[in-house]
C-alpha cells in the first residue's frame, strides 16, 4: 500500500502527480524478484493497474546462502495466485531464467499457477494470444559461463544481466545482449511493447 495505495505520499500518487504523467491512460508495472511480487499485487491497491511483467517471479521461494548464514523460505499461495489477487491471469507475463534457482523444484509449477496457463513441460514459452503467460530466458542465450562440472552457460535469477558466477552480485558487466536487443518473448523490448499495449493512446 505504500507503493500503490491512494495515500498522498505513495509512490504511484507521486508519479501520477508529475506534469508529464497521465495515469488516466492506465498504469503498467514491472518488477524483479520481490519487486515482481509487489508488481503482481499492485492492482490490489491501485485499480488503474492494467498489466504486469514479473521477472524472477514465482510462488514458493527457497534460497539458502551459507556464506551469509541466510536461509529464506516463502509461500505466497494465499495472496499471489489468480483467485486471491485483483490482477487477472491474462494480464500477467512472467519471465524466469531457465536455470532459475530461487523457486527450486517448484519453478515450472509456480509459473503455471501464478499465470493460470499450462503448457507441456520443457516448453520455453507458454503465451496466450494476448501475450500474457510465461517464458523462460534460455540458458543458451546467457552470456554467463560458470564453468564447473556441468560447464556451459546458465540463465539464473538475474538472467538479464552479465552477472558474476554467484549471480545477482554487486558488480556485473552490463545487460545481456539477447535480453537488451532480442526479439523473442523472453527479451526486453517485446515485453515492454506487450506492457504498453494495455495503455490508452495519448489524447490528441
Amino acid at each position: 500500500s505504500c507503493l500503490f495505495g491512494s495515500g498522498e505520499g505513495s509512490a504511484v500518487s507521486r508519479v501520477c502527480a508529475r506534469a508529464k504523467a497521465d495515469c488516466s491512460r492506465g498504469i503498467v508495472v514491472a518488477g524483479h524478484s520481490q519487486g515482481a511480487w509487489l508488481a503482481t499485487l499492485a492492482k490490489d491497491h491501485e485499480p488503474r493497474v492494467r498489466a504486469v511483467l514479473g521477472l524472477g517471479n514465482g510462488v514458493h521461494e527457497r534460497v539458502s546462502i551459507p556464506a551469509l548464514n541466510l536461509d529464506v523460505a516463502a509461500d505466497l499461495s494465499a495472496c499471489i495466485l489468480p483467485k486471491a489477487r485483483a490482477l487477472p491471469a491474462d494480464r500477467l507475463r512472467v519471465v524466469n531464467g531457465e536455470a532459475e534457482y530461487a523457486y527450486g523444484t517448484s519453478l515450472e509449477a509456480d509459473m503455471r499457477a501464478i499465470t493460470g496457463i499450462d503448457c507441456p513441460s520443457g516448453k520455453l514459452d507458454c503465451l496466450r494470444p494476448n501475450g500474457s503467460g510465461w517464458a523462460f530466458f534460455p540458458n543458451a542465450a546467457s552470456e554467463t559461463d560458470v564453468g564447473g562440472p556441468d560447464g556451459g552457460l546458465v540463465a539464473r535469477h538475474c538472467f538479464f544481466a552479465n552477472t558474476p558466477p554467484g549471480d545477482c552480485g554487486e558488480t556485473y558487466a552490463g545487460l545481456n545482449s539477447t535480453w537488451a536487443k532480442g526479439t523473442a518473448p523472453h527479451s526486453r523490448e517485446p515485453n515492454l511493447t506487450w506492457l504498453a499495449s494495455f495503455t490508452d493512446p495519448p489524447a490528441k
